[in-house]
Parts: structure tokens; sequence; C-alpha cells
């Protein structure tokens, strides 16, 4: 919630209460799922690519592959018409793609990301390797520029696979 408010969010975001690390794929799950979607009518959404070689993180594995799956089954209302009508999404952007196809600069808010980053204190040790004499958004500033991919602009970018064909 702290960084949804970092990233200017005017509502807190919606969790479903999945424990960490025990993400499963269920058919439960994708409902609850196109249900959020169907409520929200989002024009586009953001995920894991599920399909990313040697993905090994299970719930990022898993969050890809439910959100493309409640994708495919909120656009048709023969799934579930008691959850609300049909929704298609505009676009589909996959982070940490196998296949890059679409850039983001980032000028200017590299800043504002690892602000939002940083209020993920629980994963300082584990996925951000900060010690506890480090400044987090300093050590996360240099940590999302080494990552960036950097365009013909000389601009840092993030790169994501962008799929339209919803």
């Amino acid at each position: 919630m702290a960084a949804a408010k970092v990233l200017g969010a005017t509502s807190p975001p919606t969790l479903l209460g999945e424990i960490d690390g025990e993400l499963a794929f269920s058919l439960g799950l994708v409902m609850r799922v196109v249900a959020l979607i169907r409520r929200s009518r989002p024009e586009i959404v953001l995920t894991h690519d599920p399909w990313k070689r040697y993905r090994i993180h299970p719930d990022h594995r898993v969050a890809g592959e439910v959100v493309v799956d409640a994708i495919s089954k909120a656009r048709d209302a023969t799934f579930w018409p008691e959850l609300g009508p049909a929704w298609r999404p505009t676009a589909l952007v996959l982070f940490e793609a196998e296949v890059v196809d679409f850039r983001q600069p980032m000028d200017g808010f590299i800043s504002t990301k690892a602000m939002a980053l940083a209020e993920h204190r629980s994963q300082y040790r584990s996925s951000y390797g900060i010690a506890a004499d480090v400044d987090p958004v300093a050590h996360l500033e240099e940590r999302i520029r080494a990552a960036a991919g950097v365009p013909d602009t000389g601009i840092p970018a993030e790169e994501f696979k962008l799929v339209t064909d919803l």
C-alpha cells in the first residue's frame, strides 16, 4: 500500500490474500482475477511473462499464468457471467519478458520507482541485496539504471513484451 501511494495511486491496491512463496494456479484464483478485471475494466494489464524460460520464482511464473488465463476468460461472456459483463483489455504488457518488443522510457521516473521498491522492506536482503548500512533508495536507483535498456535516444528504458492481440 505504501508503494502504491509513492506511485500516486488514488485508491488502495486490491490484494488477493495469497501467501508469499505459495502461489498456486487454481481455477478459483483465475475466477477472482476475472472478477477483478471485469470490475476494474483496465485498458492495460501488466504481469510477469509466464513463458520466460527457466523462470525459477514460482510466484512470478504462476502470477503470469493466472493473469493471462484470466484475460482470456474475462473477455468471453460465456465464462462466469455472474462475475459481470465481459471485458477485453487493449493490451497485455509482460515484464521480465523472454522476448522484448516494447521499451518505455524511464527518464524522470527512476527515483520514483526506487522509492516505491524501497517500501518493500521484506525484500531488502533476499531480492535486492541491500545491507543494513546501505541507503535503499540509492542502491535501488543504481540497480534500476544498470538493468535498464538504453535505446537509440540514450534515455534509460524499461523493456517489455507488448501483446495487443487479445
